[in-house]
């Protein structure tokens, strides 16, 4: 039995699952040992889908009812010339055409571009065929357009025969059709308020005057003293997250210092430097002496801006926005180093600065409220677990 479509095979067999999979070069294995989509039987009622066009096997689990829905995806990503089998080629040509794009409009509909077998497509066929396609495949046809050719005509040559042997006429047939096109049709509606909602200017300013702690940016100056990535304290930040977002700190710098240290000692020297800025001496001074930001240090510590909704950690804007201008924090420890921060002015971002960050929280948030409304109108209680339990329903 085939394990895809579930129906005995015969010399040659082939269903359009199997077909796109062989396409694809996709290895169907069940859940114990590799098997062939041809073999007979089939373990539970999940594959597993080991695929490797994209540079690295990698391994799916999915109900064998999904495939259909699942394919194309598969499909495009195979698609993609940065994992053709031909790639270096495509490089190589790419090279040395200067990457430039083709003016595919400037062709005339009646010149041929491509041939499958005896059969001759011209500009125009195939411009009217893709028009009929999703843009995922549209995009394939640019990127490997033999290989989504010859899956389409694939297709269409299968879709006539079935449906000259009348399976569209099939109970099943006629279900799966119908749950796809719904499925179409709820993701075409989601697309279309998506959409359609655009945040008035109204709104905007409404959001820009009702929270105006939000808009604040400091201009600040900082002193980095780095340790070397030894063990954080217990209770420290010490995950890669932590590390990614520290990262922020130092975007308006450069290469640390080459010079390695303790925790310990990064901490004293930061300690000492804090006093002898608590008691008036030159911040741009010991910055440009002591900080191991050599970029920002160059320019008297300067990190340049920062505002609430900025990448930096919590714990520094925090402590950045606890501060009046001119104002000095204590040194303020971060997975790699510590931070002392000095505010050098306070300001609020214009309306232009954040609008579209407004935009898209509105419109997000519209969305979102949306989607709550038509869950909760069908919230669902079962009220007889064991009809549910253990197969599904009939």
């Amino acid at each position: 039995m085939c394990m895809i479509c579930s129906k005995l095979p015969q010399k040659g067999h082939f269903c359009v699952e199997t077909l796109v999979l062989r396409v694809l070069g996709v290895t169907i294995c069940a859940r114990k040992g590799a098997k062939t989509a041809m073999s007979a039987g089939m373990s539970g009622e999940r594959l597993v889908l080991n695929y490797g066009f994209r540079g690295a096997r990698r391994s799916v689990r999915t109900p064998i009812t999904m495939l259909k829905f699942i394919l194309p995806l598969l499909l495009c990503a195979a698609l993609s010339p940065a994992q053709d089998r031909n790639a270096p080629d495509a490089d190589k040509a790419s090279k040395a055409s200067g990457n430039a794009q083709p003016n595919t409009q400037s062709i005339p509909d009646s010149e041929v571009v491509a041939r499958a077998g005896s059969k001759e497509y011209t500009a125009g066929e195939i411009r009217a065929m893709i028009a009929r396609y999703p843009p995922e495949m549209r995009r394939s046809f640019a990127q490997n357009p033999s290989r989504a050719l010859n899956y389409i005509l694939m297709l269409k040559s299968l879709a006539a025969q079935a449906q000259a042997g009348g399976l569209d006429k099939k109970p099943d047939f006629v279900n799966n059709a119908e749950f796809g096109r719904m499925n179409a049709l709820a993701q075409a509606e989601l697309a279309r308020f998506r959409d359609s909602y655009h945040p008035s200017a109204e709104e905007v300013r409404k959001v820009y005057d009702e929270h105006p702690e939000r808009w604040v940016e400091a201009r600040f100056k900082a002193i980095y003293v780095a340790f070397s990535n030894s063990a954080p304290p217990a209770g420290a930040a010490k995950d890669a997250e932590a590390a990614a977002r520290e990262a922020a700190m130092r975007a308006a710098g450069a290469a640390r210092s080459s010079k390695q240290r303790s925790e310990a000692d990064a901490k004293a020297r930061a300690e000492n430097i804090y006093q002898q800025l608590i008691a008036g001496a030159d911040f741009e001074k010991l910055a440009r002496e002591f900080s191991d930001d050599k970029t920002s240090a160059a320019k008297g510590g300067d990190f340049g801006t920062a505002g609430r909704l900025s990448p930096y950690p919590e714990e520094m804007k925090k402590a950045l926005f606890g501060l009046k201008p001119g104002g000095i924090s204590a040194p303020l420890r971060q997975p790699s180093g510590y931070y002392i921060l000095k505010a050098e002015s306070l300001s609020k971002q214009p309306l232009s600065d954040v609008k579209a960050i407004i935009e898209k929280e509105l419109s997000t948030n519209h969305f979102n409220d949306w989607i709550k409304s038509i869950e909760a109108r069908y919230t669902v209680d079962v009220v007889d677990d064991q009809y549910f339990a253990g197969r599904p329903p009939r």
